[in-house]
């Protein structure tokens, strides 16, 4: 009796201690109830999953089925886009992607249906425009982030989230977050570029890793860069650092006929003149650095509703990193108030702050910029104001 009273306890004292133990890391690291909930919203996106794909069909605005884009000679691939396990269907839930606007898919239950419009629009895009780069082997993989142990590929372009992505890619690489604080250096690049980490092998894995491709208004992106590399319009500063000014400024005096020697302005009607003249990853249009009608990206997280997306995305992927990012960013976000020109209430439109801008930019030079971002207004679904659509000469301002 005595032995079998002192087995019974020792067993009880070892799973209260493994109960202990178990209390303590989910308290420690992860917050318990939001394991329970992150179970309770997976098992209802599932049911809103099934629900959605017994009743969605795959067809345009002719009425004609979508499928993704034919390379010539080769077999379309949309077996090895939907065989992907992400979710989301790659069809649109109306009649065209077209018909779906940002501005009704707020909701938080409605954001696996902004993804799936997004994908959606992308392939009814690729496929209509024959001039859009399909070839898997041509893909530039400078702008492409890899994470081996999540699994995950990010196209991040610079002024769409890129210094981020980067931070985020060498997180899930393990880096302590105090070592990310200068991401750009070719050192921190070269741990996490698909080009450093895969080599050779890149395009073969983008077969069988999650794809995500970070997108922003193309006119906003312009607007970013000019602030960034040309202070805003503000002087030249001498106390720039001689790689930043052979870089960004000295190219873009010697084409404006400006002066170096003394002090000097840059408009933003003369960086745009700079900017179609020459082309830098900062302002490059992004579906040329990303290539999304080869890629086939899954998802397409929009800068401005970058917090909701990532949100979704940290439990879609189970990834921790993203969760956690998410909430040091929204607490930032508390800190400062409001980012610059984000003030809009419909993500696809230009924020009021930079649609002043742009009306000070003389109309022949407008309907350039507005002809070189098409695409991807077009791909990624932003609007282009009538007004400025009216000014540059174009008969639609609509892209939503």
């Amino acid at each position: 009796m005595t032995t079998v009273s002192s087995k019974f306890f020792s067993a009880l004292l070892l799973i209260t201690f493994i109960v202990s133990v178990w209390v303590v890391l989910c308290t420690s690291f992860i917050d318990t109830s939001r394991v329970f909930g992150f179970f309770a919203h997976r098992i209802q996106e599932t049911k809103k999953m099934t629900t959605s794909r017994l009743l969605s069909f795959s067809v345009n605005g002719n009425g004609n089925e979508i499928i993704p884009y034919q390379t010539q000679g080769e077999p379309h691939r949309q077996e090895s886009l939907q065989g992907r396990n992400t979710g989301l269907d790659s069809t649109p839930s109306r009649n065209s992607a077209s018909d779906i606007s940002e501005t009704d898919l707020m909701s938080e239950d409605a954001i696996p249906s902004r993804f799936r419009a997004r994908r959606a629009r992308v392939l009814e895009v690729c496929n209509k425009n024959e001039n859009l780069e399909r070839n898997v082997e041509l893909i530039r993989f400078r702008s492409i982030f890899y994470s081996q142990k999540y699994n995950l590929m990010v196209c991040a372009a610079p002024k769409v989230g890129s210094s981020t992505w980067i931070t985020f890619m060498l997180l899930m690489r393990g880096m302590e977050g105090n070592r990310t604080k200068n991401v750009h250096t070719s050192k921190m690049l070269a741990l996490v570029r698909a080009q450093n980490v895969l080599g050779k092998e890149a395009t073969r894995h983008v077969q069988s890793t999650t794809t995500l491709m970070s997108v922003r208004h193309p006119l906003e992106r312009l607007n970013s860069a000019f602030r960034s590399k040309f202070a805003n319009g503000g002087p030249l500063h001498k106390h720039l650092s001689p790689s930043f000014y052979s870089m960004f400024w000295k190219p873009a005096l010697k084409m404006l006929n400006k002066n170096p020697d003394v002090e000097q302005y840059i408009t933003f009607a003369e960086f745009l003149q700079y900017a179609m003249y020459r082309g830098d990853a900062h302002w490059l249009p992004m579906h040329t650095m990303c290539s999304p009608c080869a890629m086939h990206y899954e998802y397409f997280v929009r800068l401005e509703t970058f917090s909701e997306d990532m949100q979704y995305l940290s439990h879609a992927l189970s990834n921790p990193i993203l969760d956690l990012q998410v909430h040091m960013n929204e607490k930032r976000k508390t800190t400062k108030g409001p980012q610059h020109g984000m003030q809009q209430t419909d993500h696809t439109q230009l924020s009021n702050s930079t649609l002043l801008i742009y009306r000070q930019v003389p109309s022949e030079l407008l309907a350039k910029v507005l002809q070189i971002y098409r695409p991807d207004l077009d791909l990624f679904g932003y609007q282009v104001p009538e007004e400025l659509t009216r000014r540059a000469g174009l008969l639609h301002g609509s892209h939503e």
